[in-house]
């Protein structure tokens, strides 16, 4: 996803999903027009997902511990995102 980001912008997708017993927390993170696109959807199985979250990002950098889509803006969006946890 950096490699995408730092070649020109190439376009790439990228999903993490993180499950529990009885949850899901999945994120989608795609390169667009320069900016990351982030999308989280977080649901109790079975029911439909009960937040589902936009985010546009102003870029992603390399932090000692992980990789972040930083600078986020949204509705309810946090001001980073983490691509490795």
């Amino acid at each position: 996803m950096v490699r995408a980001y730092r070649d020109h912008c190439r376009p790439a997708t990228y999903e993490l999903a993180v499950m529990g017993v009885d949850t899901i927390d999945r994120r989608s993170f795609r390169i667009a027009n320069c900016r990351v696109l982030v999308t989280e959807s977080f649901r109790v199985v079975p029911r439909p997902p009960q937040s589902t979250i936009h985010a546009t990002c102003a870029g992603i950098r390399r932090t000692p511990t992980d990789t972040v889509a930083y600078a986020c803006t949204g509705v309810h969006a946090q001001r980073t995102y983490s691509l490795t946890h």
